[in-house]
């Protein structure tokens, strides 16, 4: 009776050690499973269109606020140093220099990654490269020479280009060529902004104008100038397409 006795207490234990066991086994895995990430990757996505359109290259279809009919065969412009601000107003500041290109359908959205958790209320960009890169000479990735965006080591990179065509006053087809440069165009642009980021994957829209960087201060009206390379003549032109710019992007949505 004493031998049966013992065999059940010895039962008892084994069966208690097993299940504690697989409790706190149980346990662990359940924390590991609901452990959240802090941070997760954001893509600004920049939808580049003329008033709410998309653009079509090689097609003289648009009007800008003088009238001028034009064209857009080719539109580039670089993005760099960009700062997402916080509700608490603290700061994420991401160095980079890309190259948006209307052409290349690759070339439309920046990744910003790992970027912390929290509500994100606005984003500073900076249209053109910075002068650290400015005048290095060649460079790798998207400030290679070959995209067609670079002058010389002295003068530096196109920030901004667009190329096309467009129907002066008397009827006339016309050459169209804005290239912008020189460090005095590197422009700051706020953009007010009202997303989130809680561990997953962020798409980020945001709405380029060309139309409006041609509109607002400034009037341009390409009878009196369609041809800026951003030489000594056009200190003018820099300062007003620059001031153009901080009124050219929004922000769509984020999802």
């Amino acid at each position: 009776m004493r031998k049966i006795f013992f065999l059940l207490i010895s039962c008892l234990v084994i069966l208690l050690s097993v299940a504690c066991k697989k409790k706190k086994t149980t346990t662990t895995n359940s924390n590991n499973t609901n452990t959240e990430a802090t941070s997760a990757n954001v893509t600004l996505k920049l939808n580049n269109n003329i008033a709410n359109s998309a653009i079509n290259l090689g097609i003289i279809k648009y009007t800008n606020l003088a009238a001028n009919q034009y064209s857009v065969t080719a539109l580039k412009y670089y993005v760099s140093d960009i700062v997402l601000t916080k509700n608490d107003a603290s700061t994420i500041s991401i160095n980079t220099s890309t190259l948006i290109d209307v052409a290349d359908a690759s070339k439309q959205n920046i990744t910003l990654s790992n970027i912390p958790n929290g509500t994100y209320t606005n984003i500073k960009l900076h249209i053109g490269v910075p002068n650290s890169k400015n005048h290095t000479g060649l460079q790798e990735g998207d400030l290679d020479p070959m995209y067609s965006m670079f002058w010389t080591w002295n003068t530096g990179y196109i920030f901004f280009k667009h190329d096309g065509q467009f129907i002066d006053s008397l009827g006339a087809t016309k050459g169209l060529s804005f290239h912008l440069g020189t460090d005095a165009a590197y422009t700051a642009i706020s953009i007010p902004t009202n997303f989130s980021v809680n561990g997953i994957a962020k798409n980020v829209f945001l709405n380029f104008d060309l139309n409006k960087l041609y509109a607002s201060p400034n009037k341009m009206n390409f009878d009196f100038g369609n041809n800026h390379q951003s030489g000594t003549t056009d200190s003018a032109w820099i300062v007003q397409i620059s001031q153009n710019f901080i009124h050219s992007f929004s922000f769509d949505h984020a999802e």
